[in-house]
């Protein structure tokens, strides 16, 4: 019922959707009072979305309850919010942690979003150190957005420098790539496959680069492609650029690589990226 009562919110159906969520909640799911909680606070029924999600949440749905905190501290009163968010975390959602974190953060209280933050990996949840370096670098503080991340693999947890890495490198910040990058592989103790490949790119072996890239974009992660296609633009190498984009295209992943419309019309029969059609060529001889 809660996914066909989606279908029609998505559809533009709203008093459908919200009949539906009622019925839900009706037959037992606390889910249908949260979502229509989550309607009334986008229309902001400040007072309705709380009564819904407080009847979700003592209905037993913990997704409920960060709602609750939500409201709270929308009026800013962040120790009540604290409160439901842990209380949240307890019931068993997680990321009422991160939101918890993130809220000390926009507030300044940048020690108490550290501390959530390591305790978020205590029970198994190490996004936040992962989030919390991302809020710093896009405030402006790279020494500090840098240190979380060190910090977390110190732990044992090397994504949050790698995400600093992505995130780098998307935003042209190649320097700040950089330091991300091989703060990794210090941390790490050795190479991650992302240096692995960049090693073998250096080394000449592009072969067994693209190899171990194209394996990792496979998985997701397609920055690997993306950190081979800037070293051999830097370097000029044209044909090894072309290479890169046969295969990428080969397995699927020419879209993963930046700045390229390499391919966009197809491959010819030969293999090589066909052009546009030239509506002249193509015209009727008769």
């Amino acid at each position: 019922m809660i996914k066909m009562a989606w279908v029609w919110e998505r559809a533009g159906d709203h008093e459908r959707a919200e009949s539906l969520f009622w019925h839900a909640a009706e037959a037992g799911d606390p889910r249908g009072l949260k979502f229509l909680g989550q309607r009334r606070e986008g229309f902001r029924d400040w007072e309705g979305a709380e009564d819904l999600y407080r009847r979700a949440a003592d209905a037993g749905d913990p997704d409920a309850r960060r709602g609750l905190a939500r409201l709270r501290a929308r009026v800013g009163d962040l120790e009540g919010a604290e409160a439901l968010y842990r209380r949240a975390a307890e019931e068993g959602d997680p990321n009422s942690l991160a939101d918890l974190m993130m809220m000390l953060e926009h507030a300044g209280n940048r020690e108490g979003a550290e501390a959530v933050a390591r305790e978020s990996t205590v029970v198994g949840y190490s996004l936040c150190f992962t989030i919390l370096a991302q809020m710093r670098d896009e405030a402006g503080d790279p020494e500090s957005a840098e240190a979380i991340a060190r910090e977390a693999a110190e732990d044992g947890d090397i994504s949050p420098l790698l995400d600093l890495w992505r995130d780098r490198l998307d935003a042209g910040n190649l320097k700040g790539a950089e330091s991300a990058f091989r703060m990794a592989e210090e941390v790490n103790g050795g190479p991650t496959p992302a240096h692995l490949a960049r090693r073998m790119e250096e080394e000449g072996d592009q072969e067994g680069a693209e190899a171990l890239a194209l394996q990792v974009a496979d998985s997701g992660d397609f920055y690997i492609l993306r950190d081979l296609q800037r070293m051999r633009g830097e370097a000029g190498d044209e044909e090894g650029l072309d290479t890169l984009y046969r295969h990428a295209a080969d397995a699927g992943h020419i879209r993963s690589l930046l700045g390229s419309d390499w391919g966009e019309y197809g491959l010819d029969a030969d293999g090589s990226p066909s052009s546009a059609w030239d509506e002249e060529e193509e015209a009727d001889p008769l």
